[in-house]
């Protein structure tokens, strides 16, 4: 990331960060609202075909994208 980008924050410091790590040390217990979309990913996956297949994950920025995809990669189903 560029700094002064949108997606970069300085700190005290001087050095920069991206607000959107702080995403990957949610505990799951504080996310609501993603139930739905995590069983339907699930579904994609554990029913689909049996080559390797990519599923995108899209949408605007702060939406959850990287949330959902971190639910999904951390259960143990």
């Amino acid at each position: 990331m560029e700094p002064g980008s949108s997606s970069t924050r300085e700190t005290e410091n001087g050095r920069w960060r991206d607000p959107r790590l702080a995403a990957l040390f949610v505990e799951e217990t504080e996310i609501v609202g993603f139930e739905g979309p995590r069983e339907e990913l699930f579904g994609w996956l554990l029913e689909g075909e049996s080559e390797r297949t990519m599923i995108s994950v899209v949408g605007m920025g702060g939406i959850g994208k990287t949330t959902l995809a971190k639910l999904v990669f951390d259960c143990q189903k």
